[in-house]
């Protein structure tokens, strides 16, 4: 499976939640992972082209921050360093 890193990018939607201990989970708007889809980009290519460029959605729960700053310098983090 591919590791998160390389399947987050600067266009990636991320939203928060409260925990109950008081962290914040940092959620992404993330293809559902696909070992056959990730793995070989010209099935990937023709898979995209058969179903009109669809492919399963899902929220991931990608970090536990522990403030909303801490939170907001992951994602922007993470943005800079994507591809």
């Amino acid at each position: 499976m591919q590791k998160l890193s390389s399947r987050l990018s600067r266009n990636t939607f991320f939203e928060w939640s409260n925990r109950p201990d008081g962290q914040l989970n940092i959620w992404a708007w993330l293809a559902t992972p696909d070992e056959e889809l990730d793995n070989d980009p010209e099935f990937l290519r023709h898979y995209l082209e058969g179903t009109g460029g669809w492919r399963c959605h899902s929220w991931e729960l990608v970090h536990v921050a522990r403030s909303f700053p801490a939170a907001q310098s992951w994602v922007n983090t993470v943005r800079k360093e994507a591809r």
